[in-house]
């Protein structure tokens, strides 16, 4: 197929493919066969089978890679292990990779890919042809024999309420997605029945107990239920018996007790750990654990107090902590940067919260960062020491003035080599902020930024650019026409680079 090259030409494949490769089956040698041999080329049958599986995805949906590999996990496709217990999530990412490399899956962002309409009906085709050899199936409409059902996706379907008895047919059952159900708000009591499940998503439900029972899925590696309603109280009740979690997804889950921090920590097989923490002192007691400090992948810290002092150099030994989510700190003027701190305790200020951090960047495995409604914070400086950024969302702050000053930069080159900031942002969002000046003193080059979306900064009449901003890629940049009419350019070459 490499030869259709046109949208037109494809198109016309599509239709073929979908129209007639049933009605005629010559299409099946013309059209699949050629494709087929991407497929048998594929290193082994593992990664036959989570090609396969990509079909369960939804036709043109974006598949968020996160969510495949644990699907994976949960079927027992993957199952290496290594020191640093990961080995599952890692053998999955390889798979990824073999995939694209295959043309088999496309490339849509860092965090997600898609199955072309073409490869999807050929992955079709071979999970029929695959059906008729086995006692195995993978999509067959009507009532099915449930004794043998390992997989079951139900997110996305305006499920209010799962009937007593749904499951008890389903003893097989290894992966159930729930997610994306808004207005469910239970789980029937034999879901805890189901004992071979290893992936269970409940996430974006509104589902506020879970059933005791479910401590009885003894073989769950996998358990995501973000932004539901749930309380730490739940998940006390039944995480003991989930020993063999490896992933466990609880943003949302407003974490504000030390004795769920212990219940986490105990937990031998979790390496992917996501929470909302709504206490200073539990944080405190967080980042003593060698192991959730390690496995901690996103973190939410929503309105902490302003009695105790917060450091923020802490971070640096979450080595995997790629998002970071900072919400409602009323009483927080500076996140300060210490410099006299090398290898030694840290002291404190009499700042109310003080941020300090080890002369040297050091949130590398950052990727994105959102502060929203700190009321009296006036920069985000210590952004510098987060070289590999891609996100940055700062709004509804309302005394912010600057992201990065001018005096922060010539303070931290002063103890070091500091790289320019930004340098993989691709996306900046700057909204309510009324008295924000500047993003920072000088033009960067933004080599990867694609948006720009300015809201409600009245006050911003200069943005870090030059003509050789953002050259290797167009940038677009949102904002009100008034604001936009009314920015101050460098010069006449950048303001028609960015005006077209």
């Amino acid at each position: 197929m490499a030869y259709k090259q046109t949208p037109k030409a494809w198109k016309h494949a599509i239709k073929v493919v979908k129209s007639y490769a049933v009605r005629f089956p010559s299409m099946e040698t013309k059209v699949f066969h050629p494709l087929h041999l991407s497929y048998d080329s594929l290193p082994s049958d593992t990664v036959r089978s989570c090609f396969l599986y990509c079909f369960l995805y939804p036709e043109d949906s974006f598949i968020p890679i996160e969510d495949l590999i644990n699907k994976w996990i949960g079927e027992g496709f993957l199952n290496e292990w290594d020191d640093n217990e990961d080995g599952a999530e890692n053998q999955g990412y390889d798979i990824i990779d073999t995939l694209l490399q295959a043309c088999l899956l496309e490339k849509v962002s860092s965090d997600t890919v898609k199955m072309h309409d073409v490869i999807r009906e050929m992955a079709l085709w071979i999970g029929r042809e695959y059906e008729k050899q086995t006692d195995k199936f993978l999509v067959r409409a009507g009532k099915p024999t449930c004794s043998k059902l390992t997989t079951l996706l139900l997110n996305e379907n305006r499920l209010k309420k799962i009937s007593s008895g749904f499951f008890q047919s389903m003893r097989a059952l290894k992966v159930l997605d729930l997610s994306t159900n808004k207005f469910l708000g239970a789980l029937p009591l034999e879901i805890g029945e189901l004992t071979s499940l290893q992936y269970l998503n409940i996430s974006h439900t509104w589902i506020s107990r879970l059933p005791v029972q479910l401590q009885n899925l003894v073989n769950l590696k996998i358990l995501d239920m973000e932004d539901t309603k749930c309380d730490q109280t739940s998940i006390l009740q039944m995480i003991a018996g989930l020993s063999f979690l490896q992933v466990l997804k609880i943003n949302g889950v407003v974490i504000d007790n030390e004795a769920m921090v212990e219940k986490l920590d105990a937990l031998k097989f979790l390496y992917y750990l996501t929470m909302t923490m709504t206490s200073a002192s539990v944080f405190q007691r967080l980042i003593k654990c060698d192991k959730l400090q390690s496995c901690t992948r996103r973190l939410h810290l929503l309105r902490f107090s302003c009695c105790i002092t917060f450091n923020i150099s802490s971070l640096q030994y979450m080595k995997c902590l790629n998002s970071l989510f900072v919400l409602c700190w009323d009483d927080c003027e500076d996140w300060e940067i210490d410099w006299s701190v090398e290898g030694k305790e840290i002291e404190t200020s009499n700042n109310p919260i003080d941020f300090h951090i080890r002369n040297r960047p050091c949130f590398h495995s950052l990727r994105r960062v959102f502060i929203d409604n700190c009321k009296r914070l006036k920069n985000a400086k210590w952004i510098l020491f987060a070289p590999n950024i891609e996100s940055l969302s700062i709004s509804s702050c309302e005394n912010m003035e600057e992201v990065i000053s001018a005096d922060a930069w010539m303070e931290a080159a002063e103890k070091g080599k500091i790289p320019k900031p930004f340098a993989k942002l691709n996306h900046l969002m700057l909204g309510r902020l009324p008295k924000l000046k500047s993003i920072y003193h000088n033009p960067l080059p933004f080599p990867c930024l694609v948006v720009l979306d300015v809201r409600e900064c009245p006050e911003l009449k200069k943005l870090p650019l030059n003509s050789d901003s953002a050259k290797e890629h167009r940038t677009t940049i949102y904002g009100a026409r008034d604001w936009f009419d009314k920015l101050e350019w460098l010069d006449e070459a950048t303001r028609n680079a960015f005006r077209q």
